[in-house]
């Protein structure tokens, strides 16, 4: 992606926030305040209709912000630890090795026919 273009997102995400921020206000659905039981079937319908924008509003967000994260070098890879390992986890690899050691003489002493 071009710096432009990049530039370009970022501003089209801004104004897909302030889009949302509108959508997802329950007072400006339709039919706020009334329960389902008082709503006509046109009223349902639109009231369906405002929350699956609010939604698909949100989506065209998350998409636009997830190009831009990818963009910054955020994308699926997840960041690696810059704290040093610490001493309980040496001592557990080390553990581990040994362990992985003894099992390969074991296993050689069973393949060869030697009893443990």
């Amino acid at each position: 992606m071009r710096q432009d273009q990049y530039l370009k997102f970022q501003a089209l995400s801004e104004k897909l926030a302030d889009a949302v921020l509108v959508d997802v206000d329950p007072s400006t659905w339709s039919a706020h305040g009334l329960t389902a039981s008082e709503m006509t079937q046109q009223q349902r319908g639109d009231a369906y209709w405002s929350r699956k924008m609010a939604l698909s509003s949100i989506s065209v967000l998350m998409r636009v912000d997830s190009l831009i994260g990818q963009q910054q070098g955020f994308g699926t890879t997840p960041p690696k630890p810059s704290a040093p390992e610490d001493e309980g986890t040496q001592q557990l690899d080390a553990e581990i090795a040994q362990a992985e050691k003894d099992a390969a003489k074991v296993l050689e002493r069973v393949m060869s026919g030697r009893k443990p």
